[in-house]
């Protein structure tokens, strides 16, 4: 019977275009999934996924920033590994700033970690799209001191020298 209306529990429904139910995206199950686990079961799970780089690469940046909270941010390097380049970004502006400044420590925590999770995307990142948090960095924490020739120069431990 075309066109015929269904009465059920009070609603009119069309056999023709019934109700669409509301469709969960798979990214936003495992999302759920993943916050109501463990921060080790979360990993453990995400890495025993099929394709885990594309699913992490596909996750909101909110969604993956949570994630890593969650997993705990020393436990984090196979996420960090696996994340896109504006989740590095969205990660690094939220745990960098403080107010309108930019924390150094945790800066040295997180470029840290991002370079033991990818040395080699690390450094393209850092030169690309982290140059202004690069220079700015190098900026406040290097200190350069050139000698002469013939000057005697005694260093602590805490620097390193380029001769």
């Amino acid at each position: 019977m075309e066109g015929e209306a269904l009465i059920k529990d009070g609603e009119q429904k069309s056999k023709e275009h019934p109700s669409p139910k509301p469709m969960v995206r798979p990214e936003t199950e495992l999302v759920r999934e993943l916050f109501s686990i463990s921060g080790s079961e979360a990993l453990k799970r995400v890495l025993d996924l099929d394709d885990p780089d594309r699913i992490i690469q596909e996750m909101n940046r909110v969604d993956f920033f949570w994630l890593v909270k969650k997993i705990g941010e020393e436990d984090s390097l196979p996420l960090l590994n696996m994340a896109s380049p504006e989740q590095w970004e969205y990660l690094l502006d939220m745990e960098l700033w403080q107010r309108d400044r930019i924390d150094l420590d945790q800066a040295t925590d997180w470029l840290g970690r991002m370079r033991q999770a990818d040395p080699g995307r690390f450094v393209g990142w850092l030169l690309s799209h982290g140059e202004s948090l690069a220079y700015y960095y190098f900026f406040k924490n290097v200190h350069v001191e050139v000698r002469n020739k013939d000057e005697a120069y005694d260093l602590t431990n805490k620097f390193i020298t380029l001769n």
